[in-house]
């Protein structure tokens, strides 16, 4: 099974720490590395549901 990261990071963070990816379906740890946010793992074949709008200018 191939699997697709997707880092979610946030704006305006400066501090960054080391998280860990899991498959979704095993939960075994599939990557680690430092963000100030963190990581999203779906198999290769399935689409991010990212549903969510970002507005500018922020209210």
């Amino acid at each position: 099974m191939e699997l697709e990261i997707n880092e979610n990071s946030l704006f305006y963070s400066e501090e960054k720490k080391l998280e860990k990816a899991n498959c979704p379906k095993c939960e075994t740890e599939v990557y680690q590395g430092l963000t100030d946010g963190w990581f999203y793992v779906a198999k290769q074949d399935e689409k991010f549901n990212d549903t969510s709008s970002i507005v500018f200018p922020m209210p």
